[in-house]
């Protein structure tokens, strides 16, 4: 019993021991966090004002921002409208361009190509450049005043340059025989086609020009002329026609055939229906069918007529003429030879062997200029596009 109040009063005399100490410590503790304690006090004085500021600034920025909420408000709905209004558009315009980007990305990449080629080959090539200006330099030396060179320039100019003008003279001089010629064949073959005859391309000049001279004064005495012509000519002419058209080669030895017999009111039809046939052939267009009172194989060749000859050959195509006149066109009581009258029934006098011969004459210059023009347009496509090419 006198252990346990010994050991109470040890306990007891413990704790107030370890109090002391703590105030003591405390007080300590106090003593030298003092000075902080003022300055803590002294920087939260300083800082009240800021404080107090910053207080009012907020309190300010608020009364602000709730006045003009509406205005902040209508103003965001009326950037989000203008952005929905034009978000397809732009989408639009975004994919165009993709697209676009997309389409040419293969140009691009050949432009790339072709650069990086045109490099290569340059600097591949920078040798012979350089020794192709260098002869350049050279050559234009030797021709400098005084040189050799230039010395014998001056020779060849003073006995050369007379030569020259001769033959300049002498060319301008078949130019203008060539403008005869042409101006020859045009006016024969626009006379003869109003006699319903027509021109061949084997025709020489002379004869071209004796047509012309004669064919208003003596009509009788040309017409002789030429039926002895194509009679002449009238295996050769067979002969091209089956070579130019092989797949009318039965119709046309038929023709040929019923002039020969004399059975000229078979071979007239015959020969002007091949002539139809060959031009819708070879141009898409009828001979005999008008357009703006015009044949409509007129502006066919129009389109492709390049020259002065040309235009001349093909003259009689692009005109009215007794033989391939309408009803309103023919002259009144006329028995010119007549496409019309003679495939419609209406003539019953057309079987003569003049007839059957004019009519030979159109089917033969009708498949000889149409091939030339073919040709000559063909050559000048050919001459033009490797123009371009270079």
């Amino acid at each position: 019993m006198t252990d346990s109040k010994d050991n109470q009063a040890k306990n007891h005399r413990e704790m107030e021991s370890l109090n002391k100490r703590l105030r003591l410590g405390r007080a300590q503790l106090r003593m030298q966090y003092a000075p902080l304690e003022v300055v803590v006090k002294n920087a939260a004085e300083s800082f009240r004002p800021a404080i107090e500021l910053s207080k009012t600034t907020q309190s300010s920025l608020n009364r602000f921002f709730d006045m003009h909420q509406e205005q902040f408000d209508l103003t965001q709905k009326t950037i989000k409208s203008m952005s929905d209004k034009y978000q397809e558009p732009f989408d639009s315009l975004r994919e165009n361009t993709k697209r676009i980007e997309k389409i040419l990305q293969p140009v691009i990449e050949v432009t790339r190509a072709v650069d990086y080629s045109i490099k290569l080959w340059s600097d591949r090539h920078q040798g012979q450049f350089d020794s192709i200006r260098e002869a350049v330099k050279r050559i234009e030396k030797s021709f400098q005043p005084g040189s050799e060179w230039a010395k014998a320039i001056e020779k060849i100019e003073r006995y050369f340059v007379p030569i020259a003008c001769g033959f300049i003279l002498a060319v301008e001089n078949q130019h203008r025989i060539y403008e005869e010629h042409f101006q020859s064949t045009g006016e024969a073959s626009l006379l003869l086609a109003e006699h319903c005859w027509s021109f061949d391309l084997n025709m020489s000049v002379d004869m071209l020009q004796e047509l012309k001279e004669t064919t208003k004064e003596d009509i009788v005495g040309i017409e002789y002329i030429l039926m002895e012509y194509f009679e002449w000519r009238l295996d050769e002419i067979e002969t091209s026609l089956i070579t130019r058209f092989p797949h009318r080669a039965d119709n046309i030895r038929s023709a040929f055939n019923a002039h020969r017999c004399g059975e000229y009111n078979l071979s007239v039809p015959a020969f002007l229906m091949q002539t139809d046939g060959v031009c819708k052939e070879m141009t898409g267009k009828n001979l005999f069918m008008k357009e703006n009172k015009q044949p409509k194989i007129a502006n066919y060749v129009a389109k492709r007529v390049k020259t002065k000859y040309m235009a001349a050959l093909l003259g009689p195509l692009t005109i009215t003429t007794p033989i391939n006149a309408s009803e309103h066109e023919r002259e009144e009581g006329s028995n010119k030879l007549n496409r019309h009258t003679v495939m419609h029934g209406e003539s019953l006098d057309y079987g003569t062997k003049a007839n059957s011969l004019k009519a030979l004459s159109l089917f033969n210059y009708a498949s000889q200029v149409l091939e030339m023009l073919d040709r000559h347009h063909k050559t000048s496509i050919r001459i033009a596009f490797k123009s371009y090419r270079h």
